[in-house]
This record gives C-alpha cells, structure tokens and sequence, in this order.
C-alpha cells in the first residue's frame, strides 16, 4: 500500500484510497503528514482489507466513491487469483478510459502471473 500512497499524493487527486491486508493502522508519521496536508479528507486508508474480498471492495466503493474510480493500483499481492479478483471487481465501477495499473512481481510468481495473463489458467487435462 505505501507505494500506491504515496503516488497518489505526487499525483493531484480530490480522493485517494488505499487497502492493504496488513493487521495495523496508519503510523503516526503518516497521520502527521496527513494533518499537515490537509489531507484528512481526501485521503482514506482500510486496513486489515483482503483485495479478494469482492464484497468489501464494493462496500468500500460505494461508501468513498459518488462516481466511477479513474485509477486503480494494484502495488503488492503479486498472487494472481487476487490480483484478478480486484480487476473483475473494480473494473466494472472504473470509468471508460480509466486506468487498472499492475505491479507484477519478478521471479515464479510474476513470470506465472504473466503467463496466465496472456494464456489464461493452465487447464486440466
């Protein structure tokens, strides 16, 4: 989640949300750096939020968003069966022309996670 956050705050942005799995909250450096922002408002975090739980997601959607998302950041599970549950999930709430942006992960699981982006799940035989 911190990359994501942090790219959202270079970026002008009116709202920025940002999940991660995480059992913690926001440390106290970012709640400072929030408050001398300014960014109470427009800056939300959920942790301890599963990116695979559909219905959480859309809840969150829903409770921070009143139109479609331009911008959606998946930055860290790097686990395809997760990784396309956010896109099938969010990509129906994300404008036409928005953007879902991947950051997939070297070695067997970004090399797994691009082969089945490209060739779909291995099928059984």
């Amino acid at each position: 989640m911190a990359g994501a956050r942090s790219f959202g705050m270079k970026i002008k942005t009116e709202e920025l949300v940002a999940i991660d799995l995480a059992s913690r909250d926001d440390s106290d450096y970012f709640k400072r750096y929030i408050r001398s922002k300014s960014l109470e408002v427009s800056v939300k975090t959920y942790w301890n939020t599963n990116q695979a739980d559909c219905p959480r997601l859309l809840e969150i959607v829903k409770q921070e968003f009143d139109s479609p998302i331009d911008l959606v950041i998946d930055g860290g599970s790097h686990l395809y069966a997760q990784t396309k549950s956010t896109i099938e999930t969010l990509f129906p709430v994300t404008w036409q022309g928005g953007c879902i942006s991947l950051r997939i992960g070297r070695g067997r699981i970004g090399r797994s996670f691009n082969r089945r982006l490209i060739d779909g799940p291995k099928k059984d035989p």
